[in-house]
């Protein structure tokens, strides 16, 4: 009985008291059957907590895309145009309602007309710079703990350049993976034409006051009345070739090979032309009316004489104002020395700024009123010009309105080759095309339930073994009282 029991004991242990693989072998073997009724009702257990908390968490598919921007301004905030950039743009109403169109979605997104669900499941999450990471790993590796550090960070400003756009959750709208990843494609798409078009879009110079011929039976718009407008709109064609010379003084049309610098001197030379067809006009009192015009002069005179002395008393005003304002002096005293510095507020830059159109405003108007001045000097007379004069300001009309459709076809060609060589650029790319991202809270449970298995596993054992060593134990007793009885009854006998 002794060996038998030393041999169970060595089964599982060494003399070492330590537990074998050989000896747990033995043992599983002989309570195997213990062990997987133990086993499958750990199992059991664990698989119905974790059933509980699978039910009761919630799985999210979503899918996501990264943008990068690369324009000049955006490292300030700014749009291309100087305005303040705002990143939730691409989510806005019409762009998420065209991308929902695009992708053939609406049936299932706006079957109730509401686009609120829809853009909330949207989301655009800026990148952290890379000098945003460099500080933070600097600060960090100081001796800094990640709290603190991201406390300092705080007070840095910076501006994003690259940005994870989300479509999350995307089952709660009704819409499967493809569906998902068609509609954030079809934003994006929608997004960079609407980017291109808001801030690179060609501007489309009108040729509407070209196409106007002389009417004799409208005596209401005469050859000055002509070009007058011509004149107008040169001007506004001027403005913008001086804005693309200092944006793009190096493009160069491959279409036209000409430079803005080009178009800016052959447009200099369709106003010279019509300068000389406003003298011509003058000189020869060339009008399908001539004292029409006489009255039309004259009240143009008038308008422009009470726009000239407007201008003139705001003008007089704002340098009352500029004058009245008192700039504010500090004096700091030193060791050594004295320093005394002035500081106007800003109302005072802002009445300059205001003075200086005012004066702009008023020199372009008092230059349209010297010109209609001496066209009314020249036509006081009232005797009309000659047919042979109005054939030649009708040759002369001709003439300029062929050459500027003509210009402003070639500069409209050229703005356009310029907008989309701007919008093709990397000024806002996709650098991570849409990718399936499966995120859920119930993850966590799952390393749960793996654990639980385990722990199910090691307590079988256990179990089996703590249960096999009390019977052990007990069945070693029993027999021990067993012996010591018959021990005490043989002695007796």
């Amino acid at each position: 009985m002794d060996r038998k029991e030393n041999y169970e004991e060595e089964a599982v242990y060494t003399e070492e008291g330590e537990i074998t693989l050989r000896g747990l072998g033995r043992f599983i073997k002989r309570a195997w059957l213990r062990t997987v009724i133990y086993l499958l009702v750990m199992l059991v257990i664990a698989t119905a907590l974790f059933a509980g908390f699978r039910y009761l968490g919630k799985t999210e598919y979503s899918m996501s895309a990264t943008v990068e921007y690369s324009f000049r301004g955006i490292s300030q905030g700014q749009n291309p145009d100087e305005s303040v950039f705002d990143k939730d743009d691409i989510r806005s109403i019409n762009n998420v309602r065209s991308a929902i169109e695009e992708a053939g979605l609406g049936a299932k997104i706006l079957a109730n007309g509401d686009l609120t669900a829809a853009r909330n499941h949207i989301s655009v999450t800026a990148i952290m710079p890379n000098e945003y990471v460099q500080k933070y790993n600097e600060l960090v590796s100081g001796g800094m703990n990640s709290a603190d550090a991201y406390a300092q960070l705080a007070t840095m400003k910076y501006y994003p350049t690259n940005f994870v756009i989300g479509l999350r959750n995307y089952e709660e709208l009704g819409l499967d993976k493809s569906d998902a990843s068609n509609l954030l494609n079809a934003l994006l798409n929608v997004y960079r034409n609407w980017f291109a078009e808001e801030f690179f879009a060609a501007v489309s110079l009108s040729d509407n006051a070209f196409k106007m011929t002389v009417d004799p039976d409208n005596p209401l718009i005469d050859y000055i009345d002509f070009a007058d407008n011509f004149d107008a709109s040169y001007t506004t064609f001027s403005g913008y070739l001086t804005e693309m010379i200092a944006e793009a003084p190096q493009f160069r049309s491959e279409k036209t090979g000409m430079q803005f610098a080009d178009y800016k001197e052959e447009l200099i030379s369709l106003q010279t032309q019509v300068a000389t067809l406003k003298a011509f006009i003058t000189n020869n009192n060339v009008s399908n009316n001539i004292e029409n015009m006489r009255l039309s002069t004259q009240n143009t005179v008038n308008r422009l004489t009470r726009e000239s002395a407007r201008l003139e008393g705001i003008i007089r005003d704002t340098r009352a104002q500029i004058e009245s304002i008192e700039p504010t002096v500090v004096t700091i005293v030193s060791p050594s020395g004295t320093t005394t510095t002035s500081s106007y507020p800003q109302i005072y830059n802002d009445l300059h700024k205001s003075l200086q159109s005012y004066i702009e405003q008023k020199s372009t108007v008092d230059t349209q009123l010297a010109e209609k001045e001496e066209v009314l000097e020249k036509i006081q007379s009232g005797v009309g010009a000659t047919e042979a004069a109005k054939k030649n300001a009708d040759d002369m009309l001709t003439q300029i309105r062929t050459s500027s459709i003509d210009f402003i076809a070639r500069l409209n060609d050229a703005s356009k080759e310029y907008a989309e060589k701007l919008a093709g650029s990397d000024s806002f790319k996709v650098v991570s095309p849409s990718s399936y991202v499966y995120t859920s809270i119930s993850f966590p449970t799952m390393l749960v339930y793996i654990a639980a298995v385990v722990i199910a596993i090691a307590a079988a054992f256990i179990v089996t073994y703590a249960l096999g060593k009390r019977n052990k134990h007990r069945k070693n007793t029993e027999e021990k009282v067993a012996e010591q009885i018959s021990a005490e009854a043989k002695e007796k006998n």
